[in-house]
């Protein structure tokens, strides 16, 4: 039936208006989620894309990404808008390490490097903000960063595309139970 989307907890603002850690949440943000029924029941599936600015904003998002989750088996998935093992974003963090990680309801399928340090998924910074988390699956996240665009992508024909600075994650991931 759709994806419901969440209301923003926060006024609106427009990206480009919306200034730092203010009371409000810059409106290409967005929570939704969907229930996917597939061969062995259902899965909600929720779409995290918290505001890129004001962090305020970002945290009651969370809280909303992860609540939606509610008792079905889950998988989140998007541009979190901050890296969880970075110390910029502490808050952001707290709420992410209540619910992601060992011993956590949900698993990360991030990919790791030799180092344990997570694969960079953004082409202009060395973080990790897009992420896939579930508490059915196994496997991991695969960074598609070689290359981002094929070499026949046409700008001319898609004039609305300046530049990519996100990578596409694909996740092979198996059911655990």
């Amino acid at each position: 039936n759709g994806a419901q989307t969440f209301e923003l907890p926060l006024p609106p603002c427009e990206f480009g208006d919306c200034r730092g850690d203010g009371d409000r949440c810059d409106g290409e943000s967005a929570i939704s989620r969907l229930v996917v029924e597939t061969d062995r029941g259902p899965i909600n599936v929720v779409h995290a894309h918290p505001a890129a600015v004001g962090s305020r904003c970002r945290q009651l998002q969370l809280e909303q990404a992860f609540s939606a989750a509610g008792a079905m088996d889950t998988v989140l998935l998007g541009d979190w808008n901050f890296d969880p093992e970075r110390l910029e974003h502490v808050v952001e963090t707290s709420i992410w390490n209540r619910f992601v990680g060992p011993h956590r309801r949900f698993a990360d399928h991030t990919l790791r490097d030799s180092s344990c340090e997570a694969q960079p998924t953004r082409s202009i910074s060395n973080i990790s903000i897009d992420r896939v988390v579930s508490d059915f699956a196994e496997g991991t996240c695969i960074v598609m960063s070689d290359p981002a665009i094929d070499e026949g992508f046409d700008f001319d024909s898609a004039p609305a595309v300046v530049g990519l600075d996100h990578y596409a994650l694909r996740c092979p991931l198996t059911f655990s139970r």
